[in-house]
């Protein structure tokens, strides 16, 4: 009788070895095969999926379960509705989640799906979307039934209605159980108005959930009066605050061009380690709260206006400048940065996790420059003294996309749910370069950087971002343009090649001609326009325009009311 041999393998084919990520090597699921080895909890990728439980009490727990009991889903599927959920299951969820949070996408939806309706409707309604092909430059045009949409359609959004309709209860509970199902859901609607193009509506969900989120602050974990997101990510609060702040955060980045009330939930006041950061995680959580406190004392003083008794008070007022040399310091993390990145990018072996481990020199410099502008009340002259910080930025993206040229996201598959990611990766600090550094070389290198690419990270879409930091560069240099000569020519260079010291030194736009703010508008279901709100520094004889750029015609056209 031939021995019986147990089968050990990590991988499925002998010659692959397992690289141990979660929730399934990435060597297989990269090349199409299905890991045997490991799971969210230690087991074969193809049936990890079947384990997932939530404790019986309904509520969800501040720590996943670790190792859940073999017990059925609680909600049953019809056929469908179990093709959808296998569909997001192996398909949505592995292209689409972040790299801070995969647990959010790779467990606490899972687990959460079971017993929450909520959930579960929406999680069926993006893998319906995705499965029969949302997102394609097809899917856009597609011939309606005669009664108005095709099954498929009807099918998805039944469910993303039925979402809603199961948050109800919740709202009107407000235990921290309900708040957490709240802000799980209101996360997915998020991801599923960005993969339909619906940025609007994008911005109604995100903007419903950060208010959710303040008003219940004091249900989570607070240093100092702000949320705290600690670095060990076993937590439920943890994975939810910092999925929803992160997604914030690129919305403050792109409305960062004009005056509006921002408020920062997380807290500031976070020890820093002693020498390196241990994790692109850790540099993440020091990160985040500094471009969000900066993002929210720019805002506070563009709408400053001194109070009775006070108007021969200097500005800024003393809490502002308290507020601002907390965060200052933070220019000083560049060696913690530096260390981290150093070490991880010798142990990453995906291009994946290169592009992570490298993004955190890029938002670093980028909250440097808020962080020492902060309190310029819209005086765009501020940001000359950073063009030094300005070029650290730009060359480390530049670094990173020289070193793989089809480092993802920066290809662009067929499928516009494929090249999107709910995630923040290099677009905002290119775009946030292109819109405020004056100096041509480097802020022309940013927009064609941006034009390069054709993929989405949450509200950000490269294409859009360099159609109106381009039109933005043309109004602000219209005039130098004319006068001096400076045009095309001086964008015939290497895309990533570093500026010179001569081109670093060339004339700027005078204030005046600089534009102090920029609101920008995406209407349409799908993006049909977009229409950018201009208004200049100084008084001139048209200070203030209104421009729209139409995706059909690809061209801007002036619509200011005469």
């Amino acid at each position: 009788m031939l021995p019986v041999v147990k089968n050990t393998r990590k991988a499925k084919d002998p010659e692959v070895k397992c690289d141990e990520a979660r929730p399934a090597c990435k060597r297989c699921v990269t090349t199409g095969r299905v890991c045997d080895g490991y799971g969210i909890w230690g087991g074969g990728g193809r049936a990890y999926h079947d384990r997932y439980v939530v404790e019986p009490t309904g509520a969800l727990y501040t720590h996943v379960v670790s190792r859940p009991r073999a017990a059925p889903p609680v909600l049953v599927l019809h056929p469908q509705e179990q093709e959808c959920f296998e569909w997001f299951k192996y398909r949505t969820s592995i292209r689409v989640p972040t790299s801070y949070a995969a647990g959010f996408w790779n467990t606490l939806i899972f687990q959460s799906s079971v017993q929450e309706p909520a959930v579960l409707n929406a999680v069926l309604a993006l893998g319906s979307y995705h499965m029969n092909g949302g997102g394609t430059a097809q899917s856009h045009q597609i011939e309606k039934t005669k009664a108005g949409w095709t099954a498929e359609e009807k099918f998805t959004l039944q469910h993303y209605v039925e979402a809603m309709r199961h948050l109800s209860p919740h709202f009107a509970r407000k235990g921290k159980a309900s708040t957490r199902v709240a802000l799980i859901a209101c996360f997915l609607f998020v991801s599923f108005e960005l993969f339909r193009g619906h940025f609007e509506a994008t911005r109604l969900h995100l903007d419903n959930g950060f208010k959710i989120l303040e008003e219940s602050r004091s249900l989570f974990p607070t240093v100092a009066g702000g949320i705290c997101v600690r670095a060990c990510m076993d937590s439920i609060d943890d994975w939810i605050v910092e999925a929803i702040l992160r997604i914030q955060l690129q919305s403050g980045i792109l409305r960062y061009t004009h005056t509006y009330p921002y408020r920062n939930l997380l807290s500031t006041r976070l020890a820093l380690p002693n020498s390196a950061f241990r994790s692109v995680h850790e540099a993440w959580q020091h990160l985040s709260p500094l471009l969000s406190e900066a993002m929210a004392l720019t805002q506070q003083a563009r709408l400053y206006v001194p109070s009775r008794g006070s108007s021969g008070t200097p500005f800024p007022p003393a809490r502002m400048l308290d507020a601002q040399a907390r965060i200052e310091p933070a220019s000083t993390n560049g060696s913690r940065i530096s260390a981290l990145s150093t070490k991880c990018l010798q142990e990453a072996t995906f291009a994946e996790e290169q592009r992570d481990r490298r993004l955190p020199f890029a938002i670093h410099a980028m909250a440097t420059i808020m962080a020492n502008t902060c309190l310029s009340r819209g005086d765009e002259s501020a940001f000359d003294s950073c063009t030094a910080d300005f070029a650290l930025l730009l060359h480390q993206l530049t670094s990173l996309r020289r070193r793989d040229p089809a480092l993802s996201p920066f290809t662009a598959p067929a499928m516009d749910m494929s090249r999107a990611i709910v995630d923040m990766g290099w677009i905002p600090p290119l775009y946030f370069t292109a819109m405020k550094c004056r100096v041509r070389r480097v802020r022309v290198q940013a927009i064609r950087l941006l034009e390069s690419t054709a993929h989405r990270e949450g509200l950000c879409d490269s294409q859009v971002a360099a159609r109106i930091a381009r039109k933005v560069m043309e109004l602000e240099e219209q005039q130098q343009v004319e006068e001096f000569g400076v045009g095309a020519a001086e964008e015939d260079f290497p895309l990533c090649s570093p500026p010179t010291p001569e081109e670093l030194a060339l004339p700027t736009p005078p204030g005046g001609h600089r534009l102090c703010s920029v609101e920008i508008l995406l209407p349409g279901e799908p993006l049909e326009s977009i229409l950018l709100g201009c208004r200049w520094a100084w008084s001139s004889e048209r200070r203030e325009a209104m421009w729209e750029y139409s995706m059909a015609t690809q061209r801007w056209t002036d619509v200011t009311l005469v």
